[in-house]
């Protein structure tokens, strides 16, 4: 189930606002949004987490941006009013989701299912985005040049930390990191992998699919067009600031490198091909493993859902 490890973090509306700010990863890794948060919590974690998604949020762009107080507040009234929107009208959407995964949880998949819960996913991702837009471009027309230029040093060090963890150090060394992160989530959704399973994993990484220097030049690139996109919006109205926001977040999803393309769609496809052979390699005791995470899951999205 690789490609739904890798969609989770997008699909919570936190990422709608993170991805105009961070821009800083690919095939929907974005780390610590609210999904992600869910993903790797316990119930009351997650439930609480979501409840207070709003705060968290404005705390985690705040570090970025620097808000003076009148952005503060106007950010937190959007956040809360995006959140209620969410509540009501897509966790509905992502309980359909996580329950069609459940349903097929105990049963064999094939990498065609997994990359077409993958593209439910990112769709619902770009309806929260598009839903979001009227909400922040107020804000990012406000943004003051010395809070885009700590918007760009923000960006400098998270571009160092990913250049330390995944481009610093001997190749061997790097994919052993790989397959440990990789081998850690996998254990958390069925629990211990046996050596085959390890092996597997282990093999598909050695071919070198990931290209780290292709990603980080991919992720420079949407640094780069978020502060050029941040600077022709300042001042501007907000119909004409979503004028400039829609393309870039069309560029976000869609790259303008045909290469970055290439390389996506293949990645994407690999990782459906892996996820389906792991998972019908998995015992009875591991899928029932998986599919009770799951149905604690769903659980943890009614309640909320019925919050509203």
């Amino acid at each position: 189930m690789l490609p739904l490890l890798s969609l989770r973090a997008r699909l919570l509306y936190a990422d709608s606002w993170i991805m105009l700010v961070r821009r800083a990863c690919y095939a929907c890794k974005l780390a610590l949004t609210v999904f992600g948060l869910i993903v790797l919590s316990s119930c009351s974690a997650v439930r609480l987490s979501y409840d207070n998604a709003p705060q968290l949020l404005h705390w985690w762009l705040d570090d970025y941006v620097d808000f003076d107080s009148s952005q503060s507040a106007r950010v937190k009234a959007d956040l809360n009013q995006l959140h209620e929107w969410h509540r009501s009208q897509e966790l509905p959407h992502i309980l359909a989701l996580l329950q069609t995964v459940q349903a097929a949880a105990l049963q064999d998949v094939s990498a065609d299912q997994l990359c077409s819960w993958y593209e439910q996913g990112l769709e619902r991702v770009k309806t929260i985005t598009t839903k979001s837009l009227p909400l922040y471009a107020a804000t990012v027309s406000s943004l003051r040049p010395q809070q885009l230029d700590s918007l760009e040093r923000v960006y400098q060090k998270d571009n160092k930390k990913w250049t330390d963890q995944w481009l610093a150090g001997a190749l061997q060394k790097r994919n052993q990191k790989r397959l440990e992160k990789t081998a850690d989530r996998l254990t958390m959704f069925y629990g211990n992998l046996s050596q085959a399973q390890e092996a597997r994993l282990k093999n598909y990484i050695d071919q070198g699919q990931f290209d780290p220097e292709m990603s980080l030049r991919e992720i420079k690139r949407r640094q780069q067009d978020t502060l050029l996109t941040f600077k022709a919006a300042r001042g501007l109205s907000s119909p004409d600031a979503i004028g400039l926001l829609v393309p870039l977040l069309q560029r976000d999803f869609d790259s303008p490198n045909p290469e970055f393309i290439d390389y996506r769609d293949k990645n994407i496809k690999g990782s459906c091909a892996l996820g389906a052979a792991l998972h019908n390699s998995m015992s009875a005791k591991q899928r029932n493993h998986f599919s009770e995470l799951l149905k604690g899951y769903i659980g943890d999205i009614q309640y909320l859902h019925a919050r509203k």
